[in-house]
């Protein structure tokens, strides 16, 4: 008798957990009912729907999963058009810093190719500085973990 849809006392748990989530979590969870995948881009949002338990981690498979398939139909069932509206509009949104930041970054690279045709040390500063950088971020990640307790790879290991 199970055909993936909800038993009916879970539909009022569902609905009652549905309706605790901002737009964004309910877009993630919307994309994690229908595809599998969710956006990983806002780390933050993930790792709060897992500590909600919306998420469970299952790290056999290194993946994210919403910690139902009963509750994923029910999602899949239940997101009205308008919720779907609003989370085009999230992605429009998400969509247009995207192409500026392509613009931005063609802009920079143009400049830094004509900056390094006029000056051949300004490739070598530039790279220097840049792995700088990198190291930099790198430690900066490193002593934020240690002091935070938050770590990517922590949550792939089930901690």
């Amino acid at each position: 008798m199970d055909d993936g849809s909800p038993v009916l006392w879970y539909k009022g748990y569902y609905f009652s957990l549905w309706n605790t989530l901002s737009l964004r979590q309910k877009h993630i969870a919307y994309d994690m009912a229908g595809s599998g995948f969710a956006n990983y881009k806002n780390i933050y949002m993930v790792h709060h729907l897992i500590g909600k338990g919306l998420f469970r981690v299952v790290p056999e498979e290194c993946c994210i999963k919403l910690f139902d398939e009963s509750f994923c139909n029910f999602v899949m069932r239940t997101t009205h058009k308008s919720e779907l509206k609003a989370f085009e509009q999230l992605n429009k949104q998400e969509g247009n810093w995207h192409s500026i930041r392509i613009i931005l970054a063609v802009i920079l690279l143009v400049l830094l190719a004509f900056i390094s045709y006029v000056d051949v040390n300004v490739i070598n500063k530039f790279v220097g500085i840049l792995g700088s950088g990198v190291a930099t971020l790198g430690l900066l990640g490193r002593a934020l973990a240690s002091v935070t307790g938050f770590s990517l790879t922590g949550i792939f290991k089930g901690k």
